[in-house]
């Protein structure tokens, strides 16, 4: 099987950030119109793509045995420091 190419591995990245801004943003209602204001696509977007980004390379490794309870561990981090960045509780 071949290898996914590097613009395809780029959309799969950028379409992962848009989501987890939709879901931290727009539903927590924190910042309801994310995608309609330059901020969003300068600062806030690129945040929450490169949180996933990191948190799904630290996650998800070759060397070791991908587990439900590694995937809990990232979800909590990533939903405290969110928690954190956004200010809703």
């Amino acid at each position: 099987m071949d290898k996914p190419s590097f613009g395809r591995k780029l959309f799969f990245w950028v379409v992962l950030g848009i989501l987890s801004t939709y879901f931290a943003e727009v539903l927590s209602g924190s910042q309801p119109f994310v995608f309609f204001i330059e901020f969003g696509y300068v600062g806030i977007i690129p945040l929450y793509a490169l949180h996933t980004l990191v948190l799904s390379a630290l996650a998800i490794r070759p060397k070791r045995p991908f587990s439900i309870r590694t995937l809990y561990l990232f979800s909590n981090l990533f939903g405290m420091y969110e928690a954190y960045i956004t200010k809703v509780l």
